[in-house]
């Protein structure tokens, strides 16, 4: 589980967004009994009639994936994909200076993903999986919502799809914050091999 920076607790950012009262939808959503009105499935890839060239796109069922489907996707041929690493160095020793290390590795993510949208790589996936001792994960929310506002600032939104391939989401309430603020698909790591160690 990667541990999120700006948290001494677990529950991250998303707990901010979390409801404080019961809300219900008066029909509840159902995907399996209403398919023909509703879908889960996900196109990646550049948007059609929004960005220049091919606009080949690949179509997921799920913005929930599994590692197996993150394999997948980098290694088929027909869009291209490039990894990047959402890490930076803590310093545990002075608050003032894990912040500018955060704020700094925030940026260099951004200007990263910038980068890839403007040089037309088709499906952006932002990582966290080589969290080490010496390397903390910046929060997923925090980098999906920065890179998803640093794109539409730049005028590149359909260029690229973001997915998040995070050990911080914990619950479907961290991956709807998560698809909400900007990714395409995520794929919760945490989750999976929680599930795999269980069962």
């Amino acid at each position: 589980l990667a541990p999120n920076a700006l948290a001494r607790d677990e529950g991250g950012m998303s707990r901010y967004f979390s409801q404080r009262f019961a809300q219900v939808t008066n029909p509840p959503l159902d995907s399996i009994r209403e398919a023909d009105g509703m879908t889960l499935r996900v196109a990646l890839g550049r948007k059609p009639n929004f960005s220049d060239g091919s606009t080949r796109q690949l179509v997921v069922q799920s913005p929930i994936l599994q590692p197996q489907h993150m394999l997948q996707i980098e290694e088929q041929k027909a869009l291209r994909v490039e990894r990047i690493n959402t890490l930076y160095q803590p310093d545990f020793g002075n608050a003032e200076q894990n912040e500018a290390n955060m704020l700094e590795a925030l940026e260099r993510v951004c200007s990263h993903v910038e980068a890839a949208a403007r040089n037309n790589w088709d499906i952006i996936v932002l990582s966290d999986r080589e969290v080490s001792h010496q390397y903390a994960a910046l929060p997923a929310l925090l980098v999906a919502s920065a890179a998803n506002q640093r794109l539409i600032k730049q005028g590149l939104r359909f260029n690229s799809s973001l997915v998040v391939e995070t050990g911080q989401a914990c619950s479907t309430h961290d991956i709807a914050c998560i698809l909400g603020f900007g990714a395409s698909a995520v794929c919760p790591l945490s989750v999976y091999y929680r599930a795999q160690e269980l069962y």
